[in-house]
C-alpha cells in the first residue's frame, strides 16, 4: 500500500483507463525517508524489514521504548508527537485490543 500511494498507482490507473497519460507528474522516492511504525511487534518489525530494502530509515513506537530490531529512533507511545512529525510515512501496525491491567 505504501508503495502503491507513493507511486500514486491508483490515480495513474483510473486516468490511463480513461486514455489520459500523464508523463509530467514526477515520481515520489522513497528511498531517504522516514517510515514510522506505530506498534513495533512482529508486524511491524517486518513491515519495518521490507522498507529498509526500500531505503528508509526506520522511526518506532512500542510499549517497551526498546528492540533488539535496528531503528534510526525507537520511542514509547508517550513519544507520539515526536514520531508523527518526523514520518514521511506512517504504519500502525498496533493490536485492536488494549493490555489487560495487573489489578
Amino acid at each position: 500500500m505504501t508503495l502503491a500511494a507513493a507511486k500514486r498507482l491508483l490515480i495513474e490507473h483510473r486516468q490511463l483507463a480513461q486514455g489520459v497519460f500523464n508523463q509530467f507528474t514526477p515520481n515520489r522516492m522513497l528511498s531517504g525517508r522516514v517510515c514510522g511504525i506505530f506498534g513495533f511487534g512482529g508486524i511491524g518489525v517486518a513491515t519495518a524489514r521490507l522498507m529498509r530494502t526500500l531505503g528508509m530509515s526506520i522511526h518506532a513506537i512500542n510499549r517497551r521504548g526498546h528492540s533488539p530490531e535496528a531503528t534510526a529512533w525507537i520511542g514509547t507511545p508517550a513519544h507520539l508527537d515526536v514520531l508523527l512529525p518526523a514520518a514521511d510515512v506512517l504504519v500502525i501496525a498496533a493490536p485492536l485490543s488494549t493490555p489487560r491491567s495487573s489489578a
